[in-house]
């Protein structure tokens, strides 16, 4: 599972990241990754980190894969009707919309139940 931290910037390195934490020997690590200790205090955000950045101002974060119910018509029967189906079905469909939409937080597989 993920989290969104409102209001918190992209830090630049882990100096500056709110995920710094220091371990009761005085060393630090990182909090983000699990407690990955940190040699040195990076100058820079490390490859290996795994925080992603959410530009802003930005719209809406929905679910994409959420099935909705969509008004169609059928120029055949020249009749409405209503079908389900995500809306990454309905933006994949070049022919009806024409979009380009771009991934802003990639999906994550879905966790295994634990019974």
């Amino acid at each position: 599972m993920s989290i969104l931290i409102r209001g918190v910037k992209m830090p630049t390195s882990c100096e500056s990241c709110p995920c710094k934490t220091a371990d009761a020997f005085g060393g630090l690590g990182c909090q983000a990754t699990g407690y990955i200790p940190l040699r040195k205090v990076n100058q820079n955000r490390p490859d290996w980190c795994p925080l992603v950045p959410i530009a802003e101002p930005h719209g809406r974060l929905i679910d994409a894969s959420e099935k909705i119910q969509v008004q169609m018509y059928d120029d055949m029967t020249e009749d409405y009707f209503s079908a389900e189906m995500t809306i990454d079905d309905l933006i994949s469909h070049k022919d009806w919309v024409e979009a380009d939409v771009p991934t802003i937080v990639p999906a994550e597989p879905e966790e295994e139940e634990t019974k």
